[in-house]
C-alpha cells in the first residue's frame, strides 16, 4: 500500500476541484442558453415561493409546484412562474408553451441525461436557493456539490453473498493471495491526477481497464469461502475493492461526463481509506485467533 510520503507528492492541487467547479458552472450556463433564455434571470425573485423545508436537492429539482409538467427550476429560467399553471392567463399552460418554444428552437429535452447534465440541473436548483437565502458564494456552492456526490452507497454485496467454510487455514492462505493481488489501482489513480493536471500522455482508457479487472477481483473475494469470525471484515473487504473498481471506471470517463467523473474521485479516496482500516482490523483479527 502506497505510504504518506508518496501522496504527498501526487496528492491533486487545488487545481483539479476548481476545474471541475468550473465544468459545472459551464455547463449551467450551456443549459440556459440551448433553452434559449437570454435575458437576466432574477433568481430571489422567482424562488421566493420555491417550497424548499426539508426537500433534498434531487427533490428540488424534481419539483412541478402547479402540476405543469415543467420542474420549478425550469420555469424560473423561462421567467415563468412556478406556481401558475398559465402564468400569462391565455388558456394556455406553461408547459405547453415551454414544450413548444422547445420544439421550435431544437431544445428538446435530453431523455437520457448522463451524470454531468443531472448535476448542472441541480447546480441551477442550488444556486436558486443560496440566492434566496443570501449566502451565496463559491465555498458554499462547492460544499454543496461534493455533498452530493459523496453520498453514501448502498453495500453491492450483502451476507448472502457469503459462503462459510471452517478451513482456516484455508481462509488465511486465500486472503494472502488477495492482498497479493493489485487490489486499489493505485497507479492508474495517480494517473488520474496527472492527466487532470494536464499530462496528455495518460490513456484513459487504461485506468477503466484496471477499474473493471479490481471490480473482477473483487467478485473473486466475495466468492470465497470465508470463516464465520471474518464474515462481517470479508464483506466489508469485498465492497471496498468493488467501489475502488467502479470508482476508477468513473474516474476514466472525465471527458464525457466530468461529474461522474469526480464523484469517483472523491468514491476512490473514501473507499482506499476504508480498505485499509479493513486490512487492519484483519491483521488485528488474525493475531487474536492465532494467539
Amino acid at each position: 500500500m502506497p505510504i504518506k510520503e508518496t501522496w504527498q507528492k501526487i496528492k491533486p492541487s487545488k487545481k483539479i476541484i476548481k476545474m471541475f467547479l468550473a465544468v459545472l458552472l459551464i455547463v449551467a450556463v450551456i443549459i440556459v442558453v440551448k433553452t434559449g433564455v437570454y435575458k437576466k434571470i432574477n433568481f430571489k425573485t422567482k424562488t421566493a415561493n420555491l417550497p424548499q423545508g426539508n426537500l433534498t436537492l434531487s427533490e428540488l429539482g424534481e419539483n412541478d409546484s402547479d402540476k405543469d409538467g415543467i420542474a420549478d427550476w425550469e420555469e424560473i429560467l423561462w421567467g415563468t412562474d412556478p406556481e401558475k399553471y398559465d402564468t400569462d392567463d391565455d388558456g394556455v399552460s406553461d408547459g405547453e408553451e415551454i414544450r413548444s418554444e422547445k420544439v421550435k428552437r431544437g431544445a428538446l429535452a435530453n431523455t437520457n441525461p448522463n451524470t454531468t447534465d443531472i448535476f448542472a440541473r441541480d447546480l441551477l436548483v442550488t444556486i436558486s436557493s443560496l440566492y434566496d437565502t443570501n449566502i451565496i458564494n463559491i465555498d458554499i456552492l462547492a460544499q454543496e456539490v461534493v455533498n452530493n456526490i459523496t453520498k453514501n452507497k448502498e453495500p453491492f454485496y450483502t451476507t448472502q453473498n457469503i459462503t462459510i467454510t471452517n478451513n482456516v487455514e484455508s481462509y488465511f492462505n486465500n486472503f494472502l493471495y488477495i492482498l497479493s493481488l493489485d487490489i486499489t489501482g493505485w497507479e492508474e489513480f495517480v494517473d488520474f491526477i496527472k492527466y487532470s493536471n494536464g499530462d496528455t500522455n495518460i490513456e484513459l482508457m487504461n485506468i477503466e481497464e484496471k477499474g473493471t479487472e479490481i471490480i473482477e477481483i473483487s467478485k473473486e473475494v466475495i466468492n470465497t469461502p470465508v470463516i464465520s469470525e471474518m464474515k462481517e471484515h470479508h464483506l466489508e473487504l469485498a465492497n471496498s475493492i468493488y467501489f475502488l473498481g467502479e470508482s476508477l471506471t468513473k474516474m476514466s470517463k472525465i471527458e464525457s461526463d466530468p461529474i461522474q467523473s469526480i464523484e469517483g474521485y472523491y468514491s476512490y479516496l473514501k473507499y482506499y481509506d476504508i480498505l485499509n482500516q479493513t486490512i487492519l482490523i484483519y491483521n488485528n483479527e488474525i493475531e487474536e485467533l492465532i494467539n
